[in-house]
């Protein structure tokens, strides 16, 4: 067994820069001094944030910038995400089929739409 313990700020500044070369952005300094200072509780949860930062500056066609990641990281924390409510219509509640999936009980006739098709 081997203790793994939670990488310390020099670290974590050689994992961040490294990563960023390799995903093809430019370490700038402050920024990696920003994310080396974030409380991380592992190695894996830095690669996390890095891959979530590089995304987003892909995303927008830019390099990651301390704004950028100021702006993602930040933002999402202080005004959370709500689970958008899940809305289902009286006239679609059955016994059976308790979602909105619909489910056709009769197979209408297609032998006169065939037979005006063969016309």
């Amino acid at each position: 067994m081997v203790a793994l313990h939670v990488p310390d700020r020099a670290m974590r500044q050689r994992l961040i820069a490294r990563w960023l070369l390799e995903s093809g952005h430019d370490p700038i300094q402050v920024l990696v001094n920003w994310l080396a200072d974030r409380d991380v509780s592992s190695v894996r949860e830095l690669a996390g944030i890095l891959t979530r930062l590089t995304a987003m500056a892909d995303v927008q066609g830019t390099s990651l910038t301390l704004d950028i990641a100021r702006r993602e990281l930040e933002g999402a924390a202080s005004a959370p995400a709500a689970a958008p409510a899940r809305r289902v219509e009286p006239r679609d509640r059955d016994g059976f089929f308790m979602d909105t999936e619909k489910v056709m009980w009769e197979w209408p006739d297609l032998s006169g739409r065939v037979i005006e098709e063969l016309r």
